[in-house]
Parts: C-alpha cells; structure tokens; sequence
C-alpha cells in the first residue's frame, strides 16, 4: 500500500506509507486489538524508530494506542503530534 499524508501538516514533505521508518500497522487488517499491539511492538523494534501509521476509525486502533503510547514512554521513545513534527521541520 502507498499513499501520502499531508492533509493536517501541509507545512511537512509528503511522507510515503512505504517509505524508510515509516511504520504501516495495517490496523485494518485485524480486528483483536492485541495482536494489532504486538505487531507495532515488533514492527517499532525492527525499525527502530518512525512514523507509526494508525487509524482512528478503528475500534481496535483506539485500544492498542492506548497501550502503545504507554508502551513507547517505558520504552524510551517519544510521541509527537503531528502540530510538533511541523514545528520541528520549521526548527521551531
């Protein structure tokens, strides 16, 4: 699948859904929400780190970012909006 998003920051390049750390959970394509959080687990660690696409219009999006947000913090990593990925493109 490819794609690009830009529509909330179209100060941002266009990010590729297949591009280098760019993380696609295809979270449409399960409906258990755990499995959906152990595939991002194991995709963030393969990748190191990314752009974690998810889908909000999802039930089991919603629940596996709950934990996944809780996850990345113990983790070390952190989480950004897509406002702050503006800002920090701009060196704001």
């Amino acid at each position: 699948m490819t794609g690009t998003y830009s529509h909330s920051c179209p100060s941002l390049k266009k990010v590729s859904w297949d591009s280098p750390g760019t993380i696609d959970t295809l979270d449409w394509s399960t409906k258990d929400p755990e499995t959906l959080f152990q595939n991002t687990i194991a995709m963030i660690k393969q990748c190191g780190k990314g752009i974690v696409l998810m889908h909000d219009i999802h039930p089991q999006s919603r629940a596996a970012s709950r934990r996944l947000v809780n996850w990345l913090a113990v983790n070390g990593y952190k989480v950004l909006s897509p406002e702050r990925l503006t800002q920090a493109y701009k060196g704001e």
